[in-house]
């Protein structure tokens, strides 16, 4: 019988087997591991039995199109055959019976036996000359003499040979008519009946609804099991079957058949002599059935596959996850805290590999043990240790905090004396206060470079603590690129022309607008530009450029210097830093320019970066974002 309880775990496993931690690798809350492994196993059996079922059911109704491409193309032909002989011996009694020396006694019987109802000549003014009757009472009227002018012209196409007509109507039924231009003009008919025809499409007949049709060669229906089609000679003409057989061609076709309301398939030929079409269709749903019986027959071998794979399965998951549960319950143990559980005994039929399995948990059982005493003492350790290092901390960001305030205390401080001295400096150097000497003058110009090198100096550091604090306040403002360079170009050329240097704006390719705090990218500029004129030699050019890329509006400053060498790569933006070279030390500077200036336009929302190659230069770029 079938563990009923297995369906409800591989569902949801019973909450005294619900584990946590470890154990939820075992078991799932969707599906549990006896739930799977029989999952995966059938899953493998039916694969191939779906792939047979599936195969067999094509397979037959491959094999019944077969059979009809074979046979019902044998009934055609042989059908055809039948009618060419039929139509070829009524064409030569015709002949026989138009004869000058003929017996009209002994060849009504023979027109009688191939449904001829009568031979006729017509002189050239449609005169009859002649009639031999086989006293059918079919067609007893005369033709019409437009029916005998039609004729005549059909059998003028081909003078001296016996043709055969399309079905045509008459008051008395439906005929074909046999005529034949003689030598002489005079006009050779006889109506000639289908009923052979007929009796012969209703002796062909298999399955529900396989059949025969005949048509004529004008695509007209001879004989049919539809009573109206035949009655009427409907024209089938368009059917692309039909189209085929009046081509003259013999095969096998499917095509929908309006009268039958069905896909049919048929074997088609046509008759020579005559230019009828012959076909054998038969709907293909009668096919589908047949190939059913035997897709059914599939089906029952197939479920019993399924039901072999599922009793199969039950066992091999029950053999192979009752160890594993073993082993579960035990990790569900330890994870409540038993971390003296070992393994229960495993049942006789445990794989080796699960027996080492079992080992192996046993052994890590005891290490876990183990560790969790020795994580314990640490544990109160790290909580010592970390109640010291909070103290440590609130110290460092109390200290951090004190610098701060610290340092912006201080260069307020010393800004304010420093404006003073300069601008006492700069009045004594102007000659209001009385003429000076040369040598006095000189003491005070070296007094007021270094009163000003202090104030940038304090200034830098004041800039820098802003930043660092996250307290920078920008008064953004819609700018043209254009005017950014026009405003750098004029403030920083007296520098550039006192450098004995020529500062350069380059046009700008495509105009566009960022919006910017104009004093702070000014300084940004002003930094870059500095930088690269203490760098530069006299009578060098430093270039100014801005252009659009990526949807940032880029600008550049470029010189043409010795470069920067590639182990200070690393640290160019880093605070109260310089390259460390004569030309550097000779040239100044506070070592703040560059991260001040990468702080300013990150705040900004972009990005600084640089590219320099040794002997040839150094161009810093910046790139901020569009205005809107």
């Amino acid at each position: 019988m079938t563990d009923t309880r297995f369906f409800a775990e591989a569902i949801d496993p019973p909450p005294a087997r619900k584990l946590a931690g470890v154990p939820t690798l075992i078991h799932s809350s969707i599906l549990s591991l006896r739930g799977l492994t029989f999952i995966m196993m059938l899953t493998i059996a039916i694969l191939p039995i779906a792939v047979f079922y599936n195969w067999a059911g094509r397979s037959a109704l491959e094999h019944e199109l077969k059979r009809v491409d074979e046979n019902h193309l044998i009934i055609a032909k042989n059908l055809s055959s039948t009618l060419s002989r039929y139509a070829a011996d009524s064409i030569a009694v015709f002949d026989s019976a138009i004869s000058d020396t003929v017996d009209e006694k002994s060849y009504a019987k023979l027109l009688y036996k191939f449904d001829i109802c009568k031979v006729m000549i017509f002189g050239t003014g449609g005169q009859r000359l002649s009639m031999i009757s086989s006293g059918k009472m079919h067609d007893q009227d005369l033709p019409t003499t437009e029916t005998i002018a039609e004729l005549r012209q059909f059998a003028a196409t081909k003078p001296g040979q016996t043709l055969v007509s399309g079905i045509r109507q008459t008051p008395n039924g439906a005929h074909f008519y046999i005529v034949k231009l003689l030598p002489d003009g005079r006009l050779a008919i006889a109506p000639w009946s289908y009923e052979y025809l007929a009796r012969l499409q209703k002796s062909i007949a298999f399955g529900e609804l396989g059949h025969s049709m005949m048509v004529d060669q004008n695509g007209l229906v001879i004989a049919h099991p539809n009573p109206e089609w035949e009655r009427i000679n409907k024209n089938a003409s368009k059917l692309p079957v039909v189209q085929a057989m009046l081509a003259g061609e013999t095969g096998v076709m499917q095509f929908y058949s309006p009268p039958m309301d069905a896909d049919m398939i048929a074997g088609y030929t046509f008759v020579p002599e005559t230019g009828w079409g012959v076909m054998v269709p038969q709907p293909i749903r009668e096919l589908e059935a047949r190939a059913a019986v035997v897709q059914r027959t599939a089906l029952y071998i197939s479920l019993l596959g399924i039901a072999l794979a599922v009793l199969v399965g039950l066992w091999f998951s029950k053999v192979l996850t009752a160890p594993i549960t073993a082993l579960a319950v035990s990790a569900r143990r330890i994870a409540n805290g038993d971390l003296s559980t070992r393994v229960d005994a495993l049942p006789s039929h445990t794989p080796s590999e699960i027996r080492t399995l079992s080992k192996s948990f046993d052994d890590m059982a005891e290490d876990i043990e183990l560790k969790n005493r020795l994580l314990n003492e640490q544990l109160q350790i790290e909580k010592q240790l970390s109640a010291e290092r909070a103290v440590l901390l609130a110290e460092s960001q109390r200290s951090n905090a004190m610098k701060s305030q610290f340092v912006s205390t201080i260069s307020h401080e010393l800004r304010t004396p420093l404006t003073s001295i300069r601008g006492s400096v700069d009045l004594v150097l102007s000659g209001r206060l009385g003429e000076i000497s040369p040598k006095i003058e000189n003491m005070l110009g070296v007094g007021k470079r270094n009163t000003d090198r202090l104030l940038s100096l304090v200034n830098d550091i004041l800039d820098f603590s802003i930043l660092e604090a996250g307290q920078l306040a920008l008064n953004k403002e819609r700018v043209s690129a254009s005017q950014i360079l026009q405003d750098a170009l004029e403030m920083n050329a007296p520098y550039a022309g006192s450098s004995k240097l020529k500062l350069l704006a380059h046009p700008i390719p495509d105009a566009f607008d960022v919006m910017v705090d104009q004093r702070r990218i000014q300084q940004v500029l002003s930094n870059l530009i500095s930088n690269a004129i203490k760098f530069s030699g006299k009578g060098e050019v430093v270039e100014l450029s801005a252009r659009i890329k990526d949807g940032y509006g880029v600008f550049s400053v470029k010189d043409h210097g010795n470069g920067i060498s590639k182990e200070y790569w690393p640290r160019l933006f880093e605070r109260f830093t310089q390259e460390d070279s004569a030309d550097t030390r000779q040239a100044g500077g506070t070592g703040l320019g560059l991260a001040i200036s990468k702080g300013i336009v990150e705040n900004h929302d972009g990005t600084l970066d640089f590219a320099t190659q040794m002997g040839t230069g150094t161009t810093f770029s910046f790139k901020i974002p569009l205005a809107a």
